[in-house]
Parts: C-alpha cells; sequence; structure tokens
C-alpha cells in the first residue's frame, strides 16, 4: 500500500520527521512530497525545502521523495495513491485537516486521510515556530533533524 504526506515543509521539523518514520512502518511506500502553492510566502525556495526533506528521509529505504505545485488529489490519482498521513498536534490541527479530507475526498471518494497524533515531545513544535528559532540564530537541535542542522549551517 501507498500513501502520501504532504507538506509545504518551511522547514522540515522533528514532528514531520517523526511521522514519516511511523508511516514508513505502516505503508510499503510512502511519498513525502513537498507542494508549492504560488500564492504563499515561503522562508525556503521549493528546492531547499525538497533537499530539506531529502536529507531527513535518507535513512528510509521505502520513502520517496517528490515535489508538486498542483492539487495534492491530482498528484495522489497519478501515482496511484489512495491514502494521505497527516500529523496532528491537537484540536486546532484536528479541525484543520478534518475539513482538508472532506475536501480531497469531495474529488476523490476512495482517497483515505489517517490523522497520526504527534508524540507530546514534538507537539509544541512547528514549522513557524523553527522558522523564528532561524531568524533570532538559536540553537535549532531537537526542533529540525540533524542532517537539516548541517545544511542550514551552510
Amino acid at each position: 500500500m501507498k500513501c502520501i504526506i504532504p507538506g509545504s515543509f518551511d522547514p522540515v521539523t522533528v514532528g514531520h520527521a517523526d511521522i514519516i518514520n511511523r508511516a514508513a512502518l505502516l505503508f510499503g511506500e510512502v511519498y513525502a512530497v513537498v507542494f508549492d502553492n504560488s500564492d504563499k510566502r515561503y522562508t525556503f525556495t521549493s528546492q531547499k525545502r525538497l533537499e530539506m526533506l531529502r536529507l531527513s528521509c535518507a535513512e528510509l529505504p521505502n520513502v520517496t521523495i517528490g515535489l508538486s505545485d498542483g492539487m495534492l488529489v491530482d498528484y495522489m490519482r497519478d501515482h496511484e495513491i489512495k491514502y494521505i498521513v497527516k500529523g496532528v498536534r491537537g484540536m486546532v490541527d484536528f479541525d484543520y485537516e478534518l475539513g482538508l479530507a472532506n475536501i480531497n475526498r469531495s474529488f476523490d471518494r476512495e482517497v483515505e486521510t489517517i490523522l497520526i497524533p504527534s508524540k507530546p515531545e514534538f507537539s509544541h513544535i512547528s514549522s513557524t515556530v523553527v522558522r523564528e528559532l532561524i531568524k533570532y540564530k538559536k540553537p535549532l537541535h531537537g526542533y529540525i533533524p540533524e542532517s537539516v542542522i548541517t545544511l542550514l549551517d551552510n
């Protein structure tokens, strides 16, 4: 079975990496895909976000990294994927992801969304928090994968 973990990954966090790792244990093939929304302002280019994601998944042989500027359901159709995996940190994330799940299902009735609760130690970590840490030049250890820290230090 295949699943997709879509996101902006601006930047990838240890929470993202944990959800990808956990999905890789459940699914034979996992697609972790950077989705690039032209209406959204990102801190990092799509290529930099792709490289961060690639580095954070380097040890996972059943994870394929991708980049798309299209709709999630179209990418899924093109790659014959029926399952979306998303991490949720709390009720705000749950409500948001539930709405997206319903939208995606309205475009393809076979699409299922699986929500995985974050581990408690990651529940306070978001890309927004990490961007603030980067902005103020604070330590990133414990917030983003170590391999990504090395990339950002360059």
